[in-house]
């Protein structure tokens, strides 16, 4: 029941966010081979929207998972929500 909810849950939010708003990356070979992985980033603290992505790819390169990373964005300008900090 619960991997039923998990699957219909990752359903929706890939299919409802059109694909402007996230990168999909297609299964290589490897033991995850028909198995979906969606990464939701949205915090400004880890950077997520950098390392989601790449890790994505090496799942999907490497060990054959369809991987998605979805990211938030500001409506009006459909910009990233990430916080540039001086370093």
């Amino acid at each position: 029941m619960k991997s039923l909810f998990i699957l219909s849950l990752t359903v929706l939010v890939t299919l409802a966010l059109p694909a402007a708003e996230g990168v999909r990356y297609a299964a290589g070979k490897g033991p995850g081979q028909g198995r979906q992985i969606v990464f939701l980033s949205g915090d400004e603290e880890y950077r997520s929207e950098e390392g989601f992505p790449m890790l994505a790819k090496i799942l999907a390169a490497k060990h054959g998972f369809n991987c998605t990373v979805l990211f938030t964005l500001i409506r009006p300008t459909a910009r990233l929500t990430r916080i540039i900090r001086p370093t």
